[in-house]
């Protein structure tokens, strides 16, 4: 399979560009359960992605229901998000996009799986 070449979505994105996203994350935070930590599902996910997407304003946000994933015996619980923004910080998007994904991978499996400028008016 040959990967596509993310240049000119590169080039599209600049401050105040509307874009779409699509994102399945699993938005936990650790907790203390006697002497040993887990994790588990945040009480307001839709603020757990806005602090992760910093460099965008979301100004629609609509999330499906918690499905579970299995990774082996362990459940995944995600939360598909999908959205518009206006882009605040195209260089900090850009690390999102290209290297660092929206979560911290001990802490969330988050991936920006759709990421589309919008016509412009």
């Amino acid at each position: 399979m040959r990967a596509r070449s993310l240049e000119p979505l590169r080039a599209q994105l600049s401050a105040g560009q509307q874009v779409r996203f699509l994102l399945r994350a699993n938005p936990v935070h650790s907790v203390r359960d006697g002497n040993r930590r887990r994790r588990v599902l945040t009480a307001d996910p839709d603020s757990w992605l806005r602090d992760r997407l910093a460099a965008l304003t979301i100004t629609q946000l609509h999330h499906a229901a918690v499905s579970t994933l299995w990774r082996g015996r362990i459940p995944l619980r995600t939360v598909r998000y999908t959205g518009i923004a206006t882009v605040d910080d195209p260089d900090r998007l850009w690390q999102l996009v290209e290297a660092e994904g929206v979560a911290r991978q001990r802490d969330a499996h988050g991936t920006l799986t759709s990421l589309a400028p919008l016509a412009g008016p």
